[in-house]
């Protein structure tokens, strides 16, 4: 509801590129988020929140962005991994790259280290997921660097044990590419 301002059984129109929300509804949602302990829903609000504060009609200032970058990682390390679901860093990781995809100026360092760290992770599957995250979230200027994350993903893919895995993991990639217009691969 924060989001949307939509009732549950209200049809609300979601364009995946974020909500029009002000700061105050952001800091409302990282609060609860905060005192959440799945993984998958801390990540998928910090992913909503990243998507709202960087949309075209965003009501977000420059600061609010750098307070809203330090509490993703704030969040991060202090409940990521969960313990009882995935015990990797991957959903760690996925925060911090979002708190860096939350600045307007960002260097190519921060996101060779991001991606450092998910080579660090042991399960392929998963770090196929990751590569293709970052992807989604690097900005045109890193372009060169998207479409080798798409082609290593690819690639990697056709490694994994697991026909489903496989497939499941190629439609994730295409999803991505056609979200975010990315072409030539």
């Amino acid at each position: 509801y924060l989001f949307s301002q939509c009732l549950p059984n209200d049809v609300c129109d979601d364009n995946h590129e974020g909500f029009a929300i002000d700061y105050e509804a952001i800091k409302m949602v990282m609060e609860l988020t905060g005192r959440m302990s799945n993984d998958y829903f801390i990540a998928s609000q910090i992913i909503d929140i990243r998507k709202s504060a960087t949309s075209k009609n965003t009501k977000i200032s420059t600061q609010q962005r750098i307070d809203i970058k330090n509490e993703f990682k704030n969040i991060a390390n202090n409940k990521l991994p969960d313990n009882n679901n995935i015990r990797h860093d991957g959903y760690k990781i996925l925060v911090k790259a979002n708190a860096i995809a939350i600045q307007s100026k960002v260097k190519w360092e921060e996101w060779k280290s991001v991606l450092e760290d998910i080579d660090n992770i042991p399960n392929l599957s998963d770090r196929i997921f990751m590569w293709s995250s970052v992807a989604e979230l690097l900005p045109d200027e890193f372009s060169k660097y998207k479409k080798e994350l798409i082609e290593k993903s690819i690639k990697s893919a056709y490694k994994l044990p697991s026909f489903l895995d496989t497939v499941e993991r190629i439609q994730m990639i295409f999803r991505t590419l056609y979200r975010k217009n990315i072409t030539g691969i």
